[in-house]
């Protein structure tokens, strides 16, 4: 299944992982932009970003010892979308304080809430992209 199969099925959880992954990019590449200018939300937004990574990238779990743990633990959409959300609340908190190009990391993490809680509402299983090294979507038509 390629990359197009996958955005058309539907599955709002695919929508999410990828959301997911350009917000953790965004908060890399600003954080260290504004480093100088909001150093402990930077920081805060490279944990973020390695959180996200290690969740969302199943490659990163296969090569990280131990990460199956966490990853079990949020394996689930509802999970995905309370951890995001507290992330996002962190970030937009820095946001309030002084605005910064972060603001696009936590506009990113903020789609993603709604695709994965879109996604658990609709009953929709968790699905990981196969660019990531994920399984896919199976069960849904395209």
């Amino acid at each position: 299944m390629s990359i197009s199969d996958e955005f058309r099925s539907g599955n709002f959880s695919i929508y999410g992982q990828w959301t997911a992954i350009i917000a953790a990019i965004c908060l890399i590449v600003f954080g260290i932009i504004k480093f100088t200018s909001v150093v402990v939300f930077a920081i805060f937004g490279f944990i973020f970003a390695a959180c996200i990574l290690i969740l969302e990238i199943p490659f990163c779990t296969a090569v990280i010892p131990k990460s199956s743990v966490v990853t079990d633990r949020f394996s689930s959409n509802l999970m995905r979308a309370i951890l995001y959300l507290i992330f996002a609340i962190v970030i937009w908190a820095s946001i309030a304080q002084r605005f910064t190009v972060l603001f696009l990391g936590a506009l990113f993490l903020t789609f993603s809430i709604f695709f994965y809680a879109i996604a658990h509402f609709r009953g929709q299983d968790r699905a990981s992209s196969t660019l990531t090294g994920g399984t896919g979507v199976h069960n849904y038509p395209v």
